[in-house]
């Protein structure tokens, strides 16, 4: 997927602020679990994110397309984008345990199979990196994805999820495009409340 312009969702840069500074000196991003271990959080929590990002607004017809390999790049053919209200990714990132971020950061380095059950059932169809290829083999054309998905919300991608220590804290990223010049990204930070993952802030990181 070499087409991807590289999207800075590391939080090390990301931050860009005395924020950065809260991360242990020396520290290195370490993940939680094994490299590319589910863990059964994962499902409801993508979903969640999806809802919250991307179907949110949008009628019950709405379909998503979903790259089936943890990412942390721009959607394919998408030309350019404008930074987010960086306010408000700040105060998502501030909420944030500094374990979730350090895992998040690792989990970003990671190209995971996504769970297959992620909801809503029967409103998700996951794509392969062989279809993607065939799909977006011309950059900017985005009429053979237009004819084969009609009634999707664009071309979407997930991260890895970045957990805290007692995970009861996850941080996603998720970016959607709809177009050459159409799209969004954003930070999701979700809680664990009585076994339900809901979602706590969401921030903008780009726009098109």
């Amino acid at each position: 997927m070499n087409r991807r312009i590289p999207l800075v969702v590391s939080l090390s840069l990301a931050l860009a602020s005395p924020l950065a500074a809260q991360r242990a000196p020396d520290a290195a991003p370490v993940a939680s679990a094994q490299p590319c271990t589910a863990s059964d959080d994962d499902s409801a929590i993508y979903s969640e994110v999806l809802q919250e990002a991307v179907l949110k607004g949008k009628s019950d017809g709405t379909r998503i397309v979903l790259y089936s390999k943890a990412s942390a790049g721009l959607p394919p053919g998408l030309a350019g984008s404008s930074s987010s209200d960086a306010e408000d990714r700040q105060a998502l990132l501030a909420a944030a345990d500094v374990s979730t971020r350090n895992d998040f950061d690792a989990k970003t380095k990671l190209t995971c199979d996504l769970p297959a059950n992620i909801g809503p059932a029967g409103r998700v169809t996951l794509v392969m990196p062989e279809e993607e290829a065939k799909l977006f083999a011309k950059s900017g054309d985005w009429k053979t994805f237009g004819q084969k998905y009609p009634n999707a919300a664009g071309f979407t991608l997930l991260s890895g999820i970045g957990f805290n220590k007692l995970r009861t804290q996850a941080l996603v990223y998720v970016g959607n495009s709809c177009g050459l010049l159409c799209g969004s990204g954003h930070f999701v930070l979700l809680a664990k409340k009585r076994d339900k993952w809901v979602v706590q802030k969401t921030a903008l990181l780009w726009t098109a």
